[in-house]
């Protein structure tokens, strides 16, 4: 009984889709990174998703860098 609840258990976590991930920072041939999403870099300091004026209908492309350090003089 435990076997059998080990393999089910193993199934429904092999199942788990990388689309439900908040941020990845790779994406493969034939996925498509929807409005609400965006690939981060493994750092953490740069990211590339979309982004929605509100005058135009449009999206486009946006890259920020984050946590930029600013330099001291």
């Amino acid at each position: 009984m435990l076997r059998i609840f080990v393999i089910l258990v193993s199934l429904l976590l092999s199942i788990h889709s990388p689309a439900c991930s908040a941020a990845t920072d790779t994406i493969s041939a034939g996925e498509a990174l929807l409005k609400d999403q965006k690939l981060v870099s493994r750092n953490g300091r740069f990211a590339l998703g979309f982004f929605h004026p509100d005058t135009d209908s449009k999206f486009f492309p946006r890259h920020a860098l984050k946590h930029c350090a600013r330099r001291r003089r």
